[in-house]
């Protein structure tokens, strides 16, 4: 979303060395880093393997109802995606 809104915007700006190192470093983060911290998470969370319901099949990923895994697997989520529509908005 922040590529996107750069090519988007009709503001000219220039890109410093030290600037183009710092968004490699947020996109990174953001894309990677960020990921692969909350897989395992997830997976400790994780109430069960499969959640399988009788005619519809998988349903979905079996979260043990605890704080931590409302707020990993549930509004953490709802967070990132709201903050990213609110980006995309500007």
């Amino acid at each position: 979303m922040r590529k996107l809104e750069s090519v988007a915007s009709t503001r000219h700006t220039t890109m410093t060395a030290a600037s183009r190192k710092r968004r490699m470093l947020e996109e990174v983060i953001l894309c990677i880093v960020f990921p692969l911290v909350m897989l395992p998470l997830l997976y400790i969370v994780q109430g069960h393997r499969y959640r399988l319901i009788e005619s519809l099949g998988p349903g979905g990923v079996p979260v043990h109802f605890s704080w931590p895994g409302i707020v990993l697997a549930y509004i953490l989520p709802s967070v990132v995606a709201l903050a990213s529509l609110v980006y995309a908005g500007k």
